[in-house]
């Protein structure tokens, strides 16, 4: 029976080693979880202030038009002025040939 017992005792006190230190490496990962979200929360706030809070615009490529029927110079779509340039592009390639064809 004593046998018994401090066979019990031994594996009772390995046990209880187990357990401790499993609960400082749980600590330890917990502590380490909470800092990584302490850095991401920071370099979120750095980004959104670097960008001027942009991820809450919204960006359209169509045109829109204001409450009288006519086009707000602010609602000119990508598509427009990306047409816009081309076609002063090709004007000016144009009048910069013409005077080569003299």
């Amino acid at each position: 029976v004593s046998k018994d017992l401090a066979e019990n005792i031994k594996v009772l006190n390995e046990l209880h080693r187990d357990c401790m230190a499993k609960a400082s490496s749980f600590e330890e990962e917990a502590s380490s979880r909470g800092d990584e979200l302490k850095a991401l929360a920071e370099a979120k706030k750095v980004i959104t202030d670097m960008t001027g809070g942009a991820s809450k615009q919204t960006y359209d490529l169509a045109q829109e038009d204001s409450e009288d029927g006519d086009a707000d110079a602010d609602s000119v779509s990508f598509v427009q002025l990306r047409s816009k340039a081309k076609a002063r592009a090709r004007a000016k390639a144009r009048s910069g040939n013409a005077g080569l064809h003299v």
